[in-house]
């Protein structure tokens, strides 16, 4: 809508330039071009910025499947709930997802975007930075994937250096809808996209004494989660806040003081 204010002067001033040879207008022509390449430049900040005032709402079938899938949405107060669903809208606008071999249309269908979106709302719903720093882009494989800096068969990678989250979907939805059956691999991708943008934060060190801890909290063994993610977890970390997140209670009566570390993390304080 902006950039309308500038392209009309614009086409008026070229058709002065090159239909009335009208070589003094050919100065003026730089005036409308330097805010459009501007609105150009900064069109998503723009968008961001607008829609944060006016945010998009979402469509019926995303809010079907947050009220009948999301339990974290539906255990919240009706005023952060409120906030959950403002800043699902935003994150939905920011951040750019796209299928990878798929289909042809390289687009992950809306509830697939709100159901991944879901599980970054969560980690970060404390934090001011709810998009999580400049992961702005979340890519999905149909099943395990090779990658540059894996070449081997896994099933997430998150590269701050790229700013991308990539899942494998075959193990992602049942994670998510699932988890007390299947790992949550997205949980724990936002896991890592979480320390990985805030580096600055004082992050708890994970012994690896908590593993026992972890595992009875999950119900699988080390083998299984490893065998999920396609890699061995050197930093316990991830895991140990993804399992906050689903098992709190079962970890604060096995382990108050792990729990109280990952509250602290989770919380920001």
């Amino acid at each position: 809508i902006a950039m309308i204010f500038f392209i009309i002067p614009l086409v008026y001033i070229g058709y002065q330039v090159f239909n009335e040879r009208s070589v003094e207008w050919a100065y003026w022509i730089i005036l409308p071009i330097i805010p459009l390449v501007a609105l150009l430049l900064f069109g998503p900040q723009i968008d961001y910025w607008w829609h944060k005032k006016y945010p998009i709402k979402l469509d019926q079938h995303q809010l079907d499947w947050i009220n009948t899938n999301d339990r974290f949405y539906n255990h919240l107060s009706r005023e952060d709930k409120d906030k959950y669903i403002y800043r699902m809208s935003l994150y939905l606008e920011a951040r750019a997802f796209e299928s990878i071999g798929i289909d042809d249309t390289h687009r992950i269908p809306d509830d697939l975007q709100c159901m991944i979106a879901s599980q970054g709302i969560q980690m970060a719903f404390h934090r001011e930075d709810f998009l999580i720093g400049e992961f702005d882009r979340v890519y999905a494989y149909k099943h395990p994937f090779p990658s540059p800096k894996m070449q081997f068969l896994h099933t997430l990678e998150t590269d701050e250096e790229d700013g991308v989250i990539i899942l494998a979907l075959d193990h992602a939805t049942p994670g998510i809808m699932h988890p007390e059956q299947f790992y949550n691999i997205t949980l724990h991708a936002y896991a890592e996209d979480m320390i990985k943008a805030f580096p600055s934060y004082h992050w708890p060190v994970v012994p690896d004494t908590a593993w026992d801890t972890i595992l009875s909290c999950l119900g699988f063994t080390k083998e299984q989660i490893e065998g999920v993610l396609g890699f061995k977890i050197l930093d316990l970390l991830p895991i140990a806040i993804t399992t906050y997140l689903l098992h709190g209670d079962k970890m604060k009566s096995l382990d108050p003081t792990l729990h109280q570390e990952m509250e602290r993390a989770y919380y920001n304080k």
